[in-house]
């Protein structure tokens, strides 16, 4: 068993809610599709691996706590009393089982007029932090981007300040810096798309992404009439990348605005 718990990269023992979390973030890490085509093989093997440690933990602890004694069982659920929590407790479970729409159904009816730390309490930090992580992804499966980078950026304050749960720190970044670069900032008018681009800055980009996204600062500059930003940012742009395609244009278009 201590096997499957390292599979699953978890200390030994740890709660069925931990045990689904983790499964959860190995599948998408080591999901086929998202590696290339020479590492599929071994990202198929790890899931795997991952798949049969998840399902021999979960069964096992089923097992072992169907056969304790009734009030261990009721200690160890540890089931909350108020209305709210009871809420916030089954919420958070349909999100690790899976059930995004009806989570966020319950999300919607209970936390109107409450600030999403009311959720602290009832659930702990670490259950906490996992929910808040879940109703944004399930916020950007369906399409609710503005709502998602919401609950992401409350995260990445949380986790900036004092790390706790650091294990999903990396992509939640990458999560943010995609859909501030790939979603919000085309979707949006250029002032706007300015203070996307410049949070995706603040979060650390490779030195390509860095050069296209100074780019298309440069390129929301000139939009709104501000031919020295466009120039700084174009300039910046260029020290990363000397060759970077559409430069010229935009130096041209920086110059005529001047002119005028």
């Amino acid at each position: 068993m201590q096997d499957y718990y390292r599979a699953l990269e978890l200390r030994p023992g740890a709660p069925l809610s931990e045990v689904k979390t983790a499964f959860r973030r190995l599948v998408r890490k080591y999901h086929p599709d998202l590696h290339p085509a020479s590492r599929r093989p071994w990202a198929e093997e790890r899931l795997k691996t991952v798949v049969e440690a998840y399902r021999a933990i979960k069964h096992w602890l089923e097992v072992t706590n169907h056969n304790m004694p009734t009030k261990v069982q009721k200690k160890a659920r540890r089931v909350p009393e108020d209305p709210f929590s009871i809420k916030a407790t089954e919420m958070f479970q349909y999100l690790l089982d899976g059930y995004g729409e009806e989570a966020l159904r319950i999300y919607d009816e209970i936390m109107p007029g409450k600030c999403r730390t009311a959720l602290l309490p009832p659930l702990g930090m670490k259950d906490y932090l996992d929910c808040l992580f879940l109703i944004a992804e399930e916020y950007e499966r369906q399409e609710k981007l503005r709502e998602a980078v919401e609950v992401y950026e409350e995260i990445y304050e949380e986790e900036k300040e004092e790390p706790r749960v650091r294990y999903f720190f990396d992509e939640l970044v990458e999560r943010l810096k995609r859909l501030y670069c790939q979603k919000l900032a085309k979707e949006c008018e250029p002032q706007e798309a300015i203070k996307y681009y410049l949070r995706a800055v603040e979060l650390g980009l490779e030195r390509r992404e860095l050069a296209i996204v100074f780019r298309r600062l440069a390129e929301c500059a000139i939009q709104i009439g501000d031919s020295k930003r466009a120039r700084c940012w174009l300039n910046k742009a260029l020290e990363l990348r000397p060759n970077l395609s559409g430069a010229e244009r935009l130096s041209a278009q920086i110059e005529t605005a001047r002119a005028r």
